[in-house]
């Protein structure tokens, strides 16, 4: 009974399942840098050092994903390497996410004006049989969308976050007003963007005053918990890396995240010219308002969360990962716009139809879009990484030395290095000083064992940009180190720059990094 009740719902996940496994081969090239600060708080938290960078070092939150971050500690508890189960978080939710798309565009289809079931209430629990074929158009672009597995292979959170967001929407669709007020916490407590889903909802259910009941107990009152708990703790509300990413680039000028945000609207200009001619009319069209509520939650999310990415300067737009949930979106608004458009096609015209449009959805995003080189990117900067990290390991009390770098990811979750981060994303006076100086005076008053410079390939001197304060200040921070007594002891290929190691000489380590960064 079960099966056959939730028949499609199953052959979705297994589809899921199924080009996941065809792509395990891939799944080595999209972890990036990024990825490994989460899996580092998730590994000190799992062995009781607290949620911290260094292991007895300050309370410092620099990640954003606190609820993903957790999942991962029980994993780290029995010593495992957070990638792979970090993926397969990502493709279970892709699963999910699938499902709930498809369920949403179900509903908006089968009870848009002409529709055999346009006047009932529209049961949590689909037919297949009067369930039209376009229902399935959104998870299946959702499934063969390339920027849907580079997510979820990445190791990253993004996957696990736009499952909370759909099945928000799908909530919503359903009129279940509570558990969409419980899911949008889980959504908050997954990025902080996923706030902004609480207030959509107020907004788009049918009887506020009954809302708001469900939206102080579900929504307010454990984000207000978890936000005082967050000042106790971290002594700010606010994760250092969310600091950086929004307050430090804000000052770049009005709108920072323009360029990133156009260049994904203009990718996915086909589907979205699609969504505003056919769905448009579609939606004006609705006698019953609650026939498009998830569609218009939808809207707001779309609308809000690009107002919210204008203010801000992501420092990078890897697998289109912060835009990912603007473009289930959109593949929701394309499904339900064509849906409505053109209700009467007959069943097999419909199918031919999707299989025809997923074809050239998947070409388009890998040819025009970039996805292909996302899949086939070289992987040389972080396995020079890993093999430097192996190095690092190999010296005698390696867990004492200092390392301050800007890439603080793959090298210190591997080696067990202490990190000082130089973009601030986990160093608290770092992420809030103003002016490079600053930055410079507190690495240098902390005196790490060891600095790393990237020098340009080309002119051979201190790379000119980068990540926060410090990105145009490498030559100063190198000038300085000289005059404070380090020396450089090696210069470390890299792909896109070359690192120039610079040693504290009066480091108890000093030998032992000298060797071990001289083996081959």
């Amino acid at each position: 009974m079960f099966v056959r009740r939730y028949r499609t719902e199953l052959l979705i996940a297994v589809a899921a399942l199924a080009i996941a496994a065809g792509l395990l081969p891939l799944r080595f090239r999209f972890p990036f840098d990024d990825t490994f600060i989460t899996f580092r708080y998730a590994q000190n938290l799992a062995h009781g050092f607290g949620i911290v960078w260094n292991p007895g070092g300050a309370h410092t939150e620099g990640y954003t994903n606190f609820l993903f971050m957790l999942l991962l500690v029980p994993v780290a508890a029995m010593g495992w390497d957070l990638v792979s189960p970090a993926q397969w978080i990502g493709v279970i939710s892709v699963a999910i996410s699938a499902i709930a798309l498809y369920r949403m565009v179900a509903h908006a289809l089968v009870s848009a004006p002409g529709s055999e079931r346009s006047a009932e209430r529209i049961p949590h629990t689909l037919s297949t049989r009067s369930t039209p074929p376009w229902a399935l158009l959104a998870a299946t672009l959702f499934l063969f969308d390339p920027y849907t597995w580079s997510n979820a292979f990445s190791g990253m959170e993004t996957s696990f976050f736009v499952m909370w967001v759909l099945l928000v929407f799908l909530a919503i669709s359903e009129e279940r007003t509570s558990l969409a007020f419980a899911l949008s916490t889980l959504a908050a407590l997954t990025r902080p963007e996923g706030a902004l889903l609480g207030i959509i909802i107020l907004a788009v259910t049918g009887d506020r005053r009954r809302a708001i009941r469900p939206l102080l107990l579900y929504f307010v009152l454990p984000l207000a918990l978890y936000a005082g708990w967050k000042s106790w703790y971290f002594g700010s509300p606010l994760p250092n890396s969310f600091y950086v990413k929004v307050a430090h680039r804000a000052r770049t000028g009005p709108l920072p995240g323009f360029g990133n945000l156009l260049h994904f609207y203009l990718g996915l200009w086909p589907l979205a010219l699609s969504a505003v001619l056919s769905f448009r009319p579609a939606v004006l069209s609705f006698r019953d308002w609650k026939s498009a509520r998830a569609v218009g939650a939808a809207v707001l999310w779309s609308i809000g969360l690009t107002a919210f990415y204008l203010m801000s300067q992501l420092l990078m737009d890897s697998y289109l990962r912060f835009t990912m949930s603007l473009e289930a979106a959109v593949l929701l608004f394309a499904a339900v716009g064509i849906g409505t458009k053109w209700p009467r096609v007959r069943r097999s015209a419909c199918v031919l139809s999707i299989v025809a449009l997923t074809v050239a959805f998947c070409g388009y995003s890998l040819y025009v879009r970039g996805a292909w080189g996302d899949f086939t990117r070289d992987t040389t900067y972080e396995d020079r990484y890993r093999a430097l990290a192996a190095q690092f390991r190999s010296i005698p009390g390696h867990e004492q030395i200092t390392l301050a770098w800007a890439d603080a990811g793959i090298l210190p979750y591997y080696s067990g290095l202490r990190n000082i981060d130089l973009a601030g994303l986990n160093s608290n006076a770092i992420a809030h000083a103003r002016a490079p100086g600053e930055v410079i005076s507190y690495v240098l008053s902390e005196r790490p064992d060891l600095v790393f410079i990237p020098i340009d390939l080309t002119t051979g001197q201190p790379y000119g940009q980068g990540h926060g304060l410090i990105g145009a200040s490498y030559a100063a921070l190198r000038s300085q180190a000289f005059a404070a007594g380090y020396r450089p002891i090696a210069v470390i290929p890299q792909s896109v720059y070359n690192i120039e190691a610079l040693a504290d000489t009066a480091s108890s380590h000093y030998s032992d990094i000298v060797r071990a960064l001289g083996r081959p």
